[in-house]
C-alpha cells in the first residue's frame, strides 16, 4: 500500500495528511521550526495565542500521543484535539469557514478531503525547504512561493 504525505498551512491553520503518527509529530514540530527566520516569529505568536486545536482523523490514542510530544515541545501552548471521521472533520470545518469562525488549528486527515480544502481556497501553499529533495514532477507545482 502506496503511503501519501500532504502537508499544507494556511491562515487557517496547517493541514496533514500522512500514515504516520511520528512524521504526524515530525510535521507539526515543523511548522514551528523548518524556517528559521520566520520560525521565531510564527513561534512568538503561537505561545501569544496559547492555544492550538487539533483535528485528526485517526484514533485517540494516536492523537492523545501527538498532543503530549507537542505539549512537550511547546509547554506554553495548551494543545487539544478533536476526533472525528475524515467525512466529519471536513463537514465541521466547511461550517465553521461559513460562519466566519476557524476553529481549528492543525488538521490530519486523507489526502482525498486535503486536496478538496485546497480546491475550495482554504488552504495556502508551504514552500518545504525539502521540496527541492523531490524530482520533478513530483511536487504540487502551485506551492512554490515566488
Amino acid at each position: 500500500m502506496k503511503k501519501s504525505f500532504v502537508f499544507w498551512v494556511s491562515s487557517f491553520g496547517l493541514a496533514l495528511s500522512w500514515s504516520s503518527a511520528l512524521g504526524a509529530l515530525l510535521a507539526l514540530s515543523a511548522c514551528l521550526l523548518t524556517v528559521e527566520a520566520g520560525a521565531q516569529n510564527v513561534k512568538e505568536k503561537a505561545e501569544a495565542e496559547g492555544k492550538m486545536m487539533f483535528y485528526a482523523a485517526f484514533n485517540a490514542n494516536d492523537s492523545k500521543t501527538l498532543i503530549d510530544g507537542f505539549k512537550q515541545l511547546y509547554p506554553k501552548i495548551d494543545a487539544t484535539f478533536y476526533r472525528a471521521t475524515d467525512a466529519q472533520l471536513m463537514e465541521r470545518i466547511l461550517t465553521e469557514g461559513r460562519a466566519g469562525r476557524n476553529l481549528w488549528d492543525v488538521m490530519m486527515s486523507t489526502s482525498f478531503y486535503g486536496y478538496n480544502l485546497k480546491k475550495r481556497g482554504m488552504l495556502a501553499a508551504y514552500d518545504s525547504p525539502e521540496r527541492r529533495f523531490y524530482r520533478e514532477g513530483y511536487n504540487d507545482q502551485q506551492a512554490t512561493s515566488t
